[in-house]
């Protein structure tokens, strides 16, 4: 059984703050996905650039099934340049690190560059090192977050027995493999 808004709040008072479409709506069931409609059965305006919850699922669903799995905790694009080309040449050695990390730390880990372009890397966002150990082509480098210092000393803890060669930011860790570069060294940024 299908009820007005004027019959759901009552014939006195409330008329006048509804507007125009919404007294000729009918009323919807609470908790419907559907969105209301004015007369005619239009889509009322208010509601069309509205994305639906379905739709919005939907894309983050099909998004998670086609992402590439490359370690218990890590997913390939995890590690992709964040400008959105696409470089993705991660050494698995730095991967298969990186995850022993992560199982040593037993908390998730986020990854704020692995893998970057050359323009990226120098672009002034970033303003990386023209021989940057991110670079594209088997990139040996990864930065992870790091919120407070207690979580860097947890992160540190479990990054020492792992890599040689680390540097330490106020908002991230850097980790790499770089076999041309000097190993045994911790360096601030």
């Amino acid at each position: 059984m299908k009820q007005s808004m004027m019959e759901i709040m009552g014939s006195e008072g409330g008329e006048e703050h509804l507007r125009e479409s919404e007294k000729e709506a009918p009323a919807r069931k609470v908790g419907s996905l559907h969105p209301p409609r004015a007369a005619g059965g239009s889509v009322m305006p208010s509601m069309q650039t509205r994305a639906r919850p379905q739709k919005i699922l939907k894309k983050i669903k099909n998004k998670m099934s086609s992402r590439e799995k490359i370690s218990p905790n890590f997913y390939l694009d995890e590690f992709e340049c964040k400008c959105s080309c696409g470089a993705n040449d991660i050494s698995m050695d730095l991967v298969r690190r990186i995850q022993e990390v992560r199982d040593t730390l037993g908390e998730p880990m986020r990854i704020t560059s692995g893998v970057r372009c050359s323009s990226h890397n120098a672009s002034p966002s970033v303003g990386g090192s023209p021989n940057s150990s991110h670079i594209e082509g088997n990139s040996t480098a990864v930065d992870i977050a790091c919120h407070n210092s207690v979580y860097r000393q947890k992160l540190l803890k479990s990054i020492m027995p792992v890599f040689d060669r680390v540097g330490i930011a106020k908002t991230f860790i850097h980790c790499d493999v770089d076999p041309n570069k000097t190993a045994g060294v911790i360096w601030l940024y």
